[in-house]
This record gives C-alpha cells, structure tokens and sequence, in this order.
C-alpha cells in the first residue's frame, strides 16, 4: 500500500485494499468454509497482539530523520567538486525495494549517516518513482538503466565512483574516503 500510495491518492486506496482483502476472504471461506477463516483470522490476531506485547522493548530503533538531499543536478555536482566538496549522488525510486534495503541499512545508519551531514560532503538524490527525462539522461549518461544507483564525487574523483546496486557500510566509507582526498593524495594513494 505505502509502494501504491506514491501514484494513488490515500483516500482511495484504504478502501481499495479493504474491498480486495474482503473479496479474498469470501472466496477463501467459500473454498475452506466460514469456520477455517474465522479460525485463521482470530488466531492471527491473538498471537500478533502476544508477539507484539511480548517484545515491546525489543524493537528496531525507529530510523533517524532523513537527510537533507538536494535534488540531482549535474551542474551542482561540478561546482561543488570543483570547490573541493564531495557528493553523494542517491538515484531512487519508492517502489525500489532494494533502494530501500540500501537506504534503511546503510545511508540511514551510522557511521554513513552522520558522515553525510557533515558541511564538506553534498548529499544529492535523484527521485526516480515517477519517469523523469534529467534522471533518466543521468542514468544513461552512466549506462544505468535502473536504480538503485549511487555514485560519489569528489577532488579525488572527479569523475565519480559508482558504487554497487547493494551498498555496504565499507564500500561507502571507502568511496567517500577516496573522493575527498584531493588529487594528489588520491594519485599517490593509487601509486601504492
């Protein structure tokens, strides 16, 4: 529902999920009977609401507040590189299941998190849910075709590291590391 909610308005898909989940439910009691689903459903909910109760304490954090991205725009990416800055370029879409992977394990998690709000580094996102000809320009630009997408500028790399579709912490503290440095850091480092 919350992948659906980016192209349909809210008011209407709560009921359209309630009408396709009571249309389920009747072709199901008309298979099993009445009986199996009243059965399923109540245990259902019984052992969700003793689940729940039972690990109250031991939930996830809740996830910090997102970051300030700055919409892609490619002209920025080379200002600000040539300024001595780094970018962190996210390429995304809401129905990206494993753009979310990426976001929830990785961008919105320590030590990445906190690095990417620091003054030196540009975190610069490309929304990609509804088509999109600069996005898609950028994407092809990098013979991309699909996100996830994630690259990283910098003086040290001008020209970007392009990271893979499944992020890691290591990988990105690793390419943040590489585009920050500047150029003749980065040459020396390469010469090693």
């Amino acid at each position: 529902i919350s992948l659906l909610a980016s192209f349909i308005d809210v008011l209407y898909l709560w009921p359209l999920a309630g009408v396709i989940t009571l249309i389920f439910m009747v072709f199901m009691a008309k298979k099993y009977g009445a009986i199996a689903i009243v059965s399923c459903l109540g245990i259902g909910i019984l052992l969700s609401a003793v689940i729940a109760f039972m690990t109250a304490n031991q939930w996830a954090k809740p996830l910090p507040v997102d970051l300030a991205w700055t919409p892609l725009d490619q002209a920025l990416i080379n200002q600000q590189v040539a300024q001595g800055k780094t970018v962190f370029v996210d390429v995304t879409a809401d129905w990206c299941i494993t753009c979310k992977a990426n976001k929830v394990g990785v961008i919105l998690q320590d030590p990445v998190y906190s690095l990417l709000q620091q003054s030196h580094i540009l975190p610069m996102k490309g929304d990609w849910t509804t088509p999109s000809e600069p996005i898609t320009h950028y994407l092809q630009s990098h013979n991309r075709f699909g996100v996830p997408f994630n690259v990283v500028y910098g003086p040290g790399a001008p020209q970007g590291i392009e990271l893979p579709e499944i992020l890691s912490t290591d990988l990105v503290l690793a390419a943040i590391e590489q585009a920050s440095a500047s150029p003749e850091k980065s040459s020396v480092a390469a010469g090693k």
